[in-house]
């Protein structure tokens, strides 16, 4: 993090957890910025477009995309 830009979230539930005697794992952080992705994709994508797609396939599409941005962060 550099002087001028804000803070990660990553470090920030880190120390917000450490003040109140918690410790957040990786797997509970990777969880946030999943959360937080979902909640940008569903801003960003067209519902109307989705009604002809059964559930399981847009399950499947959500999955692989937030693998790949967990693996390229």
């Amino acid at each position: 993090m550099t002087a001028d830009a804000a803070p990660d979230i990553e470090d920030m539930l880190k120390t917000v957890a450490f003040l109140h005697g918690k410790k957040w794992t990786t797997l509970m952080i990777g969880r946030v910025y999943f959360g937080n992705w979902l909640r940008d994709y569903s801003q960003a994508v067209d519902v109307g477009s989705l009604k002809g797609i059964n559930a399981a396939t847009i399950r499947v599409i959500v999955r692989l995309s937030g693998t790949a941005l967990h693996t390229t962060c």
